[in-house]
């Protein structure tokens, strides 16, 4: 990280000030911000105030300070909205720990040039409080190997991106950090770019936590996520996690990812276009005692994985009408026994081995209860095998027809 300055100070908004477009530069207490400083863009009023930073400003030092915290907010019925983009002195803005939307609202509009964030950035952070992240282009990334993306923490988090990239480095994104915060949303469109590289030993751990304790969107209608090792959606008993993937690609990073829908919590996947490609990860439903999940397989949507559970150990279902369903080794319908209860409903679309794979297994009451049905659609299986009811005291039932 970086040190702090020998005159390290608390730098506020100086609340006085009139006029639309603010200088942070100018209109802060006691000079403008320097390395090490706490910045307060604290704000009560009725009217909008746009906040930037003056690239050429002469009382800013030529280099790039560092911050040690950011803090925007607004209780007033004014919003406040800092601009941190192409006006960034020398195109860059840096802190070690930005929070937006304390106990009331907050804004970052980002079109270009570099934030830089050295441990947390964090929206919605009170109860009450929410914060507002618009990205259409530049970069948000990490001054060290990672940082932390809370999208809700107490409060509630947006974080819009049709352009740039986001790239946390080994941090994470988590959503609905606290069982309070809900209303959270990560919208990914146009040439947007999520990149992740966490990874970790413990199968618990994960660099994307959608509905850790609360609950969390992230809507994917373009661009691309690439994400290390695996994602969770609900990953507590409170947690509730939905993706919506209707365009662009979310892929590994490393060559194998996993999906864990529902680990303790409650995870939905609507998949309508676009590609999940896990390469040689799973997808994983229902992963522990008291999780719920559900995966709708719609349109365009193509999904591709090297192995499917649904029903991992508690209840899942299936639901494809349309799309494109591709299994490289085999999909498991009811894996665990006692809690492991899956079912596949099939109606329309396609599915079958992975491109260049000669076959798939499909496991119907692998150790658990499961259900397959079929009343449209094209099931190939290739030189596969189609097992029911495969280890003892399981149930597996497949229907072809009408249910």
């Amino acid at each position: 990280g970086t040190g702090l300055s020998a005159d390290a100070a608390d730098k506020h908004l100086n609340s006085s000030s009139t006029g639309i477009y603010l200088d942070l530069n100018i209109y802060t207490t006691a000079g403008a911000p320097v390395t090490g400083d706490d910045v307060y863009l604290l704000f009560s009023g009725s009217s909008d105030r746009d906040l930037f930073f003056r690239y050429n400003s002469p009382n800013w030092p030529s280099t790039v300070p560092h911050f040690n915290t950011l803090t925007i907010n607004s209780s007033g019925d004014g919003n406040l909205v800092l601009d941190s983009s192409s006006s960034y002195v020398n195109g860059n803005l840096s802190t070690a720990y930005e929070t937006i939307g304390t106990t009331g609202r907050g804004y970052v509009e980002q079109s270009s040039g570099s934030h830089l964030i050295e441990h947390h950035i964090t929206m919605g952070y009170n109860a009450g409080g929410t914060g507002y992240y618009t990205m259409t282009g530049g970069n948000l990334e990490a001054t060290d190997p990672g940082f932390g993306i809370y999208c809700g923490r107490s409060g509630s988090g947006e974080f819009t991106q049709s352009g740039g990239t986001v790239n946390p480095g080994t941090g994470f994104l988590t959503m609905g950090y606290y069982s309070s915060s809900v209303n959270n949303t990560y919208s990914l469109s146009g040439s947007g770019s999520f990149i992740s590289t966490y990874t970790s030993t413990s199968a618990t751990n994960s660099g994307v936590l959608i509905g850790y304790s609360g609950d969390g969107t992230f809507d994917q209608s373009g661009g691309q996520s690439q994400i290390s090792q695996s994602i969770m959606l609900g990953r507590n008993a409170t947690g509730d996690g939905t993706y919506n993937m209707s365009g662009g690609t979310l892929s590994s990073g490393d060559g194998s990812l996993n999906l864990y829908n529902g680990f303790y919590g409650t995870g939905t996947v609507n998949h309508s276009g676009g590609t999940i490609d896990l390469g040689t990860g799973g997808l994983y439903m229902g992963y522990f005692s008291g999780s719920q999940s559900d995966y709708t397989l719609s349109g365009t949507g193509t999904l591709i994985s090297r192995t499917q559970d649904i029903g991992f150990r508690d209840t899942a279902t299936f639901i494809q009408t349309g799309g494109t369903n591709q299994v490289w080794a085999i999909m498991r319908i009811g894996n665990q026994e006692i809690d492991g209860d899956g079912l596949y409903q099939i109606s329309g679309g396609t599915l079958e081995p992975a491109d260049g794979n000669a076959g798939f297994d499909i496991s119907v009451g692998h150790s658990g209860t499961g259900r397959f049905e079929q009343t449209g659609g094209t099931v190939n299986l290739d030189d596969g095998t189609l097992f029911l009811g495969l280890n003892d005291q399981s149930e597996g039932t497949y229907i072809l027809g009408e249910t």
